[in-house]
């Protein structure tokens, strides 16, 4: 009789118990290292089957591996390497594969199936998208961990989703919920309406970040980096959030300098004292401010340089804020003056 054991060190076992010539039962263990659980379940039943449990050597049978084993694997790996909103999304998606396909080996399940079964649930596109993109990612993984040569879903039609206009509020809208703040929280929160960057870009500012060209940002989630002007009413907040403070320092940090979490609770707390009505978020500043940057320069170009985005067409959201400017300017057109001088 064998079984697996995992260590606390990560390394697993393989556990032989047996009787002994006198008839007592007996435990051999077996080490075979920081390997993954598809690996160290293969390599449980070529010991049951071969007595052999060090062939790890050879190429994994994707025949032998269940569909089940590999997403239960990939959950276990990818907290990480992702933040756990990611990894929520992906386990959420891998576990109703699951349900469906948990006892197929990996190499049986083919792109018609899915597709199918994605029809059938009746998925709206964001759900469908989520389910495809937690899929293949397992299945890449899956490629690493050499259980099969190629990832059949990378040619999953995937659902088009319509990019809706980021959410905004008015300045004054703005003002009233700065106005509520906390001392810590409305330096925050004023530092994300004046430059657009992301909640997590102004959490991780430390003081080194802060030059006489302005605020340097490397974007965790575009690996991008920007520099963004320092706005008037930022320069004596700045001046007194540096003031003292090593290089290496948060701008917003606790008593014992870790960089504080969440703004989210003071804001909501702002947002019920200020009578605002309209649901905001930390992420609303920043649309708020690309979206009035763009009604004030008419640039599309210089909203996404401020804002970080790594493609054209992120920014082209924002492009709902010059409809009215458009219909203006085509009102302002009239031939019976004669033609406008240069």
């Amino acid at each position: 009789m064998a079984y697996l054991a995992k260590l606390k060190s990560g390394s697993w076992q393989i556990k032989h118990k047996y009787k002994n010539a006198n008839g007592q039962w007996r435990v051999k263990k077996y080490g075979l290292g920081k390997i993954t659980k598809a690996q160290a379940l293969i390599c449980k039943l070529r010991f049951e089957t071969e007595q052999n449990y060090l062939k790890i050597d050879l190429p994994l049978p994707s025949l032998q591996i269940k569909f089940k084993e590999l997403a239960e694997e990939y959950l276990e790996f990818i907290p990480n390497i992702k933040k756990p909103s990611t990894v929520s999304t992906e386990k959420g998606a891998l576990n109703v594969l699951t349900r469906a396909f948990g006892q197929r080996m990996i190499n049986q399940i083919g792109v018609d199936e899915i597709q199918k079964f994605l029809h059938q649930k009746n998925y709206r596109a964001y759900s469908a998208l989520n389910v495809i993109k937690s899929l293949t990612n397992c299945y890449k993984k899956a490629i690493e961990w050499k259980y099969i040569s190629k990832n059949p879903f990378e040619k999953l039609i995937k659902p088009k989703i319509e990019a809706l206009a980021p959410k905004h509020v008015s300045t004054d809208t703005i003002r009233r919920i700065l106005e509520h703040l906390s001392p810590q929280a409305k330096d925050y929160f004023t530092l994300l309406a004046h430059t657009g960057m992301r909640p997590g870009e102004g959490k991780a500012l430390r003081a080194k970040d802060v030059t006489a060209e302005g605020i340097n940002i490397m974007a965790g989630k575009t690996n991008r980096f920007r520099t963004i002007p320092v706005h008037g009413e930022l320069k004596a907040i700045l001046a007194r959030l540096t003031k003292g403070r090593a290089p290496s320092d948060y701008l917003f940090a606790h008593p014992d300098g870790s960089p504080i979490g969440s703004f989210k609770k003071s804001l909501q707390t702002a947002i019920r004292r200020s009578g605002v009505t309209e649901h905001v978020t930390p992420n609303i500043f920043r649309h708020t401010f690309g979206t009035h940057v763009l009604k004030m320069t008419r640039d599309l170009r210089t909203v996404q340089t401020l804002l970080g985005h790594s493609k054209s067409s992120m920014t082209e959201r924002y492009a709902h804020a010059l409809t009215d400017s458009l219909e203006n300017a085509v009102n302002l057109l009239d031939y019976s003056k004669g033609s406008p001088r240069p």
